[in-house]
């Protein structure tokens, strides 16, 4: 998460319009990112890759951009993948046990996913988890009671809240792999964002909320 959320970051600071740059497809291949993290340098192909910095350094790894032609995906298309990879990835590892305690005992587990990579993991309260004041950061994941997939409107409040910060998403998962989750596509649009916090969740350009079984 930290890295592909990087490079979204240099797209977004560097391009008028964010969504009409392409990437290389490798930046969702976590083999791919893991090999070359253990070399030490990583080289992500864009297009158009007038973008600054050329090059940055991420968790000890340098991370080069420079121009591709071939295997490249529409960034809209990392925006909208990112958050379920992220999310079928660690739900083993890290959502399932936590989730399963939150189906056993109610209280509910916070997750954030910082800029370099690390997940936190964050003990809240039963049937409530929160963090006043946590912006800036790539997403937020908490976890739900067992037949509760679904985001509050407290939620997606936080939700809109991180997304202003350039923050990608919020989710909620449960014990039974369901995963609600709301994450953006390209910059926050104003409109979109009136119209979320009002409580239309549908039909809205820059932010979107799905719901997946994640095994």
């Amino acid at each position: 998460m930290g890295l592909a959320s990087l490079i979204i970051d240099v797209v977004e600071s560097s391009c008028e319009d964010p969504l009409t740059a392409m990437v290389t497809s490798e930046v969702l291949d976590e083999n791919h990112l893991k090999e070359g993290m253990k070399r030490g340098l990583l080289e992500v192909h864009l297009k158009p890759a007038r973008v600054e910095p050329k090059e940055l350094v991420y968790r000890g790894v340098k991370v080069f951009f420079t121009e591709g032609r071939e295997g490249l995906i529409a960034i809209r298309e990392l925006y909208e993948r990112l958050p379920i990879k992220v999310l079928s990835l660690d739900y083993f590892s890290l959502y399932s046990r936590l989730a399963k305690r939150t189906a056993e005992s109610g209280v509910e587990y916070m997750i954030v996913y910082t800029e370099d990579g690390e997940a936190l993991v964050f003990e809240g309260e039963k049937f409530r988890a929160s963090l006043p004041g946590v912006r800036s950061v790539p997403a937020l994941v908490h976890t739900h009671p067992a037949g509760h997939c679904g985001l509050s409107r407290k939620d997606v409040e936080s939700g809109l809240e991180l997304m202003m910060d350039r923050g990608l998403m919020v989710a909620a998962v449960t014990e039974d792999a369901c995963a609600a989750i709301m994450y953006r596509v390209g910059l926050l649009d104003e409109e979109d964002l009136l119209k979320a916090k009002e409580g239309t969740l549908g039909g809205l350009n820059s932010v979107k909320f799905v719901r997946v079984n994640l095994v």
